[in-house]
C-alpha cells in the first residue's frame, strides 16, 4: 500500500460521503441545485480531511472568514426553522 493509494482512498471516501450528505439534504437532483462555490470548496476541504494549514492554503484568509460567518449564521437558525423552511420551499 502506497501513501498515494491511502490519500486517494481518503479523498474518494470523503467526496462520496459529501455527495451522500448533499443528496440526503436535497429534494432535487444535485445537477439542478444552484450552489455557493465558496461553501462547496469548504465542504470539499472538510470531506478530504485537510488540516487547518492546508485549509488556510486552499481557501485563503478572506474566503475562510466568509465561510465561518455563513456557518455561524446558520447555527443561529432553530432546527425546526429549517424544517419549516424546507416544507415551504417544497410547496413552491
Amino acid at each position: 500500500m502506497t501513501l498515494r493509494w491511502i490519500f486517494n482512498k481518503q479523498v474518494v471516501n470523503g467526496l462520496a460521503n459529501l455527495r451522500r450528505e448533499w443528496q440526503d439534504a436535497s429534494v432535487d437532483s444535485l445537477t439542478d441545485i444552484d450552489g455557493n462555490v465558496g461553501l462547496l470548496l469548504g465542504d470539499v476541504c472538510e470531506s478530504i480531511g485537510l488540516d487547518p494549514s492546508e485549509k488556510d492554503n486552499v481557501l485563503g484568509i478572506i474566503l475562510e472568514a466568509e465561510i465561518d460567518d455563513v456557518l455561524s449564521q446558520q447555527a443561529k437558525i432553530p432546527a425546526d426553522g429549517l424544517d419549516r423552511l424546507a416544507a415551504y420551499l417544497q410547496m413552491q
